[in-house]
Parts: structure tokens; sequence; C-alpha cells
């Protein structure tokens, strides 16, 4: 199971979820992964992959297709429209800005909250990351074979075809549309 930065709940609450539903199922072979959203602030950025690692989070999926936030008029309509039916006139403070235990999250019920997402995430970034996580690390959101080829020399465990990106920005392209572009197969850089 993956569980998202952008989670509505903490992710040491969604862990100990977890790990009572594979108790009461004896066992579930399922295991936590974390879509790792890259803080701007590296402080909180490295805070954040230890609070998911010892909540018991296996691997760390970082989310390289979203550098920006895209600005979503129709979700931004919707969400004031569902507060206005339950009686919410005022829009309620992000726990980012809080410090609440969900800190991390860079969406309150899907809205995100500006300037906390790095939009410079780069491949050096992969070194102090690997310093800081010890488990399997993963690309979600390559757009290319070479972004690919490039995912393994620099040690990166998996990669994760994604255009999730275009949900943010209508013009990004996907991963197919670009990995058919290249002059050499994907498959070619598997390990």
């Amino acid at each position: 199971m993956v569980v998202s930065t952008a989670s509505t709940r903490p992710t040491t609450q969604i862990a100990d979820c977890h790990r009572a539903e594979l108790q009461r199922h004896k066992g579930s072979p399922t295991r936590l992964f974390f879509q790792y959203y890259m803080p701007v602030d590296r402080t909180k950025a490295i805070e954040l992959m230890h609070i998911v690692k010892e909540a018991g989070y296996k691997g760390l999926w970082i989310t390289v297709d979203t550098p920006v936030l895209g600005k979503r008029t129709a979700d931004r309509v919707l969400q004031a429209e569902e507060a206005l039916a339950v009686g919410m006139h005022e829009e309620p403070t992000s726990t980012w800005e809080t410090g609440d235990d969900n800190a991390f999250a860079p969406a309150m019920g899907g809205r995100p909250s500006a300037g906390q997402l790095s939009p410079h995430t780069t491949w050096e970034d992969l070194s102090w990351i690997r310093k800081e996580w010890d488990g399997p690390i993963v690309l979600k959101g390559v757009q290319c074979a070479e972004d690919a080829k490039l995912a393994l020399e620099y040690g990166v465990d998996g990669i994760l075809l994604s255009n999730h990106g275009g949900r943010q920005l209508h013009t990004a392209p996907s991963s197919l549309s670009q990995g058919s572009k290249s002059n050499q197969p994907w498959v070619d850089y598997s390990c």
C-alpha cells in the first residue's frame, strides 16, 4: 500500500491501522510505502523521512512529476461548495501552518498550501536522501528512457511510470508517449 504525503490522516495513524489490519488478517503480506513529495525545507524533508521510517514504512516513492501545483479552479469551487454545505464559513488553517501531527501534509482535504513542495528536486538530491533512507527508493513519474537510465545510475531501486503531473498541468506529456520517442527501448535499462 502506498500512502501519500498529501494524506488527510497522519502517516503514523495510517501505519498503526495497517499493523492492526495485519494482525486481524493474520499477517497479510502487504507492506507500507510512502509517496514522498519533497518539502522545500531540507530539515523538514529529512524529518519527514525519519517519521515514516520509524512508523514502519518500507519504501520511499519520490514523486518527481509534480514540480509545481496547477491552478485547479474547478477543485477549489467544489471544495468551497462542500464546505458551505456542511456549515463551514471560514477556510481552515493548513496543518502545515499549525504544526499539528500531520504537519508535513502539503494538502488538507486536497487543498495544496503554496510554497511547501520543492520545484527544484535534482538527481544530486538522491545522494543525501540515500544517506537518510536505507530502504528501497522508487522514482514516481519518470518521463523518458534517458531518465530511467539515470535513475538506475543513481542507485534507485525502481521507477514508476506516471502522468500524475498531467492532473496538475494539462499539457504534461504521458510517460508512454515520451518513451516511444526514445531511440532505445526502456527494457534495455533493467538491472
